[in-house]
């Protein structure tokens, strides 16, 4: 057999892998982008705890870029497994997005939740949700980060004395958010490339 003859198999036998969804859906790529949201988290830390209270809304504006980013990245991708990756992404937040509505609701009406901040309760039930989806599938690994990140915001929420105190601890969440996913992320792939 050829070279070219082996390069198509390999070629072929990826492509297969690819349309199966046995191929990890993301590249090099995410794990840049993931790492980019530790600095803009350092950023609203910082904006959040130095900067003034009234303009607290542009410490945010690192995380939007990123965001907007990653949206647009996710517009162009063409393989298989990254649109069911992408597809499932977006059915799980807009049914957790729905939930939580409806718990916020159910709360305001209510009036149950005494003593406590609500979306520190939500906080902590979705990086509950976050582990239990990580365990689904291994190209689902990376939802980890979001465990590794929002159960202990979820901890520190109530202590905070101000929104200030908040914003910075969230800043330092998504930092370790991203740092997690990026490290998950990059371990997947090494892993998976040892293997090809």
């Amino acid at each position: 057999m050829s070279d070219a003859d082996v390069r198509r198999v390999r070629e072929d036998l990826d492509a297969i892998e690819q349309a199966a969804g046995l191929a990890l859906p993301f590249r090099w790529a995410d794990v840049s982008q993931a790492l980019a949201l530790a600095p803009a988290g350092a950023l609203l830390a910082v904006w959040a705890y130095f900067g003034p209270g009234e303009y607290l809304v542009f410490g945010l504006v690192p995380l939007v870029v990123v965001a907007l980013v990653a949206g647009a990245r996710q517009l162009v991708r063409v393989e298989p497994a990254s649109r069911r990756e992408a597809r499932f992404g977006a059915v799980s937040i807009l049914a957790v997005a729905a939930g939580l509505a409806v718990y916020f609701l159910w709360v305001r009406r209510s009036g149950l939740v005494q003593g406590t901040t609500p979306g520190a309760i939500a906080c902590f039930f979705l990086g509950i949700l976050c582990l239990v989806v990580a365990l689904t599938a291994p190209a689902r690994r990376v939802y980890f980060a979001g465990t590794a990140s929002l159960i202990p915001f979820a901890l520190v929420f109530p202590l905070c004395a101000n929104q200030q105190a908040v914003a910075a601890v969230g800043g330092l969440a998504v930092m370790v958010a991203g740092l997690t996913a990026a490290a998950i992320l990059a371990w997947q792939l090494r892993t998976s490339q040892r293997g090809a």
